[in-house]
């Protein structure tokens, strides 16, 4: 989760901002001066010397640097927005992760060492992850914790069981087809159901290790002299958070899914669009009702 992403320095040298405005200059020039080629030839020279500022390491450094600034960025934005959907009891778990990583974090930046400073880099990008995928998996636990999987289970066993009966009495091809199909929808929900009762169970289980990790690596953070001492401890945090492949298709259709979505919305556009629904509703009745009169 936590590995150096693939970044490609000659793509982010040439749509950099100096880049661009690079050639907009030349663009202007060769329009003004009306000697297009001898301009072309000079944005040329210009793109070649782009290409080999990109292989610079102080560039790449900056390059990097601006990277994991927008994504730690983008990763608070997207915390926020799942915290937000998330019930109190579920929010109070997040807040309790945000602290430790809070504490972690301030415990070596006052140090000053170079290499603390660079263990602690790469520290706070692990927590960055895990905090994310950590809010990630609290709202898939939210959104399948509604329902009765058990009771939804049950019935559509007693349902399958009841029309493959049905379609080995009947007679008639057509309705033979008819039945058949109906089976084989029946069969995709009973999967579907048992694999989101699977991942339920998984995601308790999962949630519960990561509580007592969290109390394990709280102690660490007092008594570990140096942050590369709890990297480890990080490591092993983040390998809890990680999802079988037979499930993570289901997590992450979980997660894609419209009442994801529709539960990351603030509360006051949610009502707000409820009551606009309503509002409609009772003004087609009244029109229907005119139309009565």
């Amino acid at each position: 989760m936590a590995q150096q992403p693939h970044i490609n320095y000659v793509k982010e040298v040439l749509k950099s901002q100096y880049n661009l405005g690079f050639l907009g200059i030349m663009i202007l020039l060769s329009i003004i001066f009306a000697n297009p080629l001898g301009f072309a030839a000079l944005a040329l020279f210009g793109q070649i010397g782009a290409v080999l500022l990109s292989q610079l390491p102080g560039i790449q450094r900056i390059i990097q640097r601006k990277y994991l600034i927008d994504s730690k960025l983008n990763l608070k934005e997207k915390e926020e927005e799942i915290f937000l959907s998330l019930p109190p009891h579920y929010q109070k778990d997040f807040k309790s992760v945000e602290t430790l990583c809070s504490e972690i974090e301030s415990r070596w930046q006052t140090t000053g060492k170079t290499a603390d400073n660079i263990f602690l880099s790469d520290l706070i990008t692990k927590l960055g992850s895990f905090r994310h995928e950590y809010a990630r998996m609290l709202q898939a636990h939210h959104l399948t914790a509604s329902r009765d999987f058990n009771t939804l289970i049950e019935k559509l066993k007693a349902e399958l069981a009841q029309n493959q009966k049905t379609f080995e009495e009947e007679r008639s091809p057509k309705i033979r087809a008819v039945l058949e199909q109906n089976i084989r929808i029946i069969k995709q929900r009973l999967q579907k159901a048992t694999q989101l009762h699977e991942l339920l169970r998984l995601l308790g289980v999962r949630l519960t290790v990561v509580k007592n990790s969290l109390k394990l690596l709280q102690d660490e953070v007092y008594t570990a002299s140096a942050p590369e001492h709890i990297s480890e401890a990080v490591d092993n945090l983040l390998l809890t958070l990680d999802i079988d492949e037979e499930l993570r298709s289901t997590y992450e259709d979980v997660l894609s899914s419209p009442m994801a979505e529709r539960a990351s919305e603030p509360t006051s556009v949610v009502s707000g669009a409820s009551n606009v629904s309503t509002a409609a509703q009772q003004q087609r009745k009244a029109n229907s009702l005119r139309r009565v009169k």
